[in-house]
């Protein structure tokens, strides 16, 4: 039987490995809790960035909606309504000769995307339409 001295005391050799084995081992245990938590503190972080992101480029989308929506309500109220009495004027005061005077002048025109599809292409009109990855009207030429 092998013996280990420490001090006055003396160890068994299978003993004195046991111990170094278990201090081994619950290194390895905290080792192994301090990188879980220092990556989900990463993960965290780069999930915070990620919705700080999501955040800003919604912002700035409803931003530019809005701006649009002003600026259309604005048009619609300076120039096609109209006190009631005048000449012209249909249901819920809008002059529709005004209207119509202004888009053959080019005074009022549609947003449109810069691409017009061809009706064979109308799948991929659709497409588009339903992606709502662009700003104006689809047209789709006979």
């Amino acid at each position: 039987m092998m013996l280990i001295r420490l001090g006055r005391r003396a160890l068994k050799v299978r003993h004195f490995l046991v111990a170094v084995c278990a201090l081994c081992g619950i290194g390895i245990v905290a080792g192994t809790l301090l990188l879980l938590a220092r990556d989900r503190q990463a993960d965290l972080h780069a999930e915070d960035a990620r919705g700080r992101l999501l955040a800003s480029v919604l912002e700035s989308h409803v931003s530019r909606t809005l701006s649009s929506v002003d600026n259309g309500l604005k048009a619609i109220s300076r120039v096609l309504l109209l006190p009631s009495g005048k000449s012209g004027v249909g249901p819920g005061g809008v002059d529709v000769q005004a209207l119509l005077d202004m888009t053959r002048d080019g005074k009022l025109k549609p947003e449109l995307h810069a691409e017009r599809f061809p009706l064979e292409r109308a799948a991929e009109a659709m497409a588009a339409l339903e992606s709502r990855a662009f700003f104006g009207k689809i047209v789709i030429e006979p």
